[in-house]
């Protein structure tokens, strides 16, 4: 079945499953400020408007942009809802006074992470997804190479591996930001810092994104990536000779996270979708497109291409900890202390 198929079928789905949020109301509007492949945030914009009759118009942009606008239209904004910016991003617009405060009675409905972003944003924001932070090894490489398969982030250090990782820089990729916080989390800055020179030494390259470094361990230009295991997921499933590794001292993750803007021109509507994203049809929508995340609501679907969290250990996020401040001073560290440290 082809993604446009599928997602035809999941958007079906939802039509035929969704309660029809006042459907005898007269129309309403929403604007959505989404920040996840336009075609997602297009099939949510027409699910929810078949099932609410609410016309709403999207606007896609990436989480550092999205930031950006909602910052420059503070006291006169122009969207309603900010819809699965990254959940330090939001974690910055809630510190600036960007998202309305509003608790959910679906809260009780959630994972106890996608609750603990609730909380650690002051109910200014409410994770849809967690993205799992892990390892992929391309297995020709690594038995052509005579490598041990690692199974521990503190493998990654080994002198062995010298040369044979890819992972994202981590003030430009989401996941190797996610793995340098949760080493500090784990270990201590201090070993934590240790750990993340230990590795640069053997990085053959850094990218932008994780899901480049994924891309390039399954296409063989790599043998060990750090990278989002939702992407991985799919390199597997696209019949590449890769495989996903959960990393003895648990995942790293972040979220997608979502906000009802503050002063919203149509808080009602904005309501009403926010409770409508985090149901589980409206979760479902995202796997069409083969992103296979792990979604907020227990009741949500879990296809098998999702690495279940519920099942994994799992390094803890405490956004309050890494907040903006700490976020910009742990990257500078990394900046001054190990950037410039030589690989070869």
């Amino acid at each position: 079945m082809t993604i446009a198929l599928r997602a035809l079928c999941v958007l079906a789905a939802v039509v035929v499953a969704c309660p029809a949020f006042g459907a005898d109301a007269p129309q309403k509007q929403l604007s959505l400020l989404c920040t996840v492949p336009l075609p997602w945030c297009e099939a949510l914009a027409q699910a929810f408007e078949k099932n609410t009759g609410t016309k709403v118009a999207v606007t896609q942009k990436s989480g550092a942009d999205a930031l950006g606008i909602l910052a420059a239209q503070k006291g006169a904004p122009r969207f309603d809802v900010w819809y699965a910016g990254t959940g330090d991003s939001h974690l910055q617009a809630a510190e600036q006074g960007l998202l309305e405060e509003y608790r959910s009675p679906r809260l009780p409905e959630l994972r106890d992470w996608a609750v603990r972003h609730a909380q650690q944003t002051k109910h200014r924001s409410v994770a849809l997804y967690l993205r799992s932070v892990g390892l992929v090894i391309n297995t020709r490489r690594l038995a052509a190479k005579q490598l041990a398969e690692p199974k521990c982030w503190s493998d990654l250090g080994r002198p062995e591996y010298d040369d044979q990782i890819e992972m994202g820089h981590p003030a430009q990729s989401n996941a190797a930001r996610a793995a340098l916080f949760a080493f500090v989390q784990l270990l201590g800055e201090e070993k934590a810092f240790e750990l993340m020179k230990r590795i640069h030494g053997n990085v053959d390259n850094y990218t932008r994104r994780a899901t480049n470094a994924a891309r390039a361990v399954a296409r063989g230009d790599a043998t060990i990536g750090i990278a989002f295991l939702y992407a991985i997921a799919q390199e597997v499933a696209d019949g590449f000779p890769v495989k996903l590794i959960v990393p003895c001292e648990g995942v790293a993750y972040d979220v997608l996270a979502m906000g009802i803007v503050s002063k919203a021109r149509n808080p009602d509507a904005a309501r009403t979708f926010y409770e409508w994203a985090l149901s589980p049809e409206s979760l479902d929508i995202g796997y069409a497109f083969s992103y296979w995340q792990m979604p907020a609501h227990r009741s949500a679907e879990l296809p098998s291409r999702v690495v279940n969290t519920d099942q994994v250990k799992m390094i803890d996020s405490d956004l309050n900890r890494f907040g903006t401040v700490e976020r910009r001073r742990l990257l500078d560290r990394w900046d001054r202390e190990v950037s410039i440290l030589p690989r070869n």
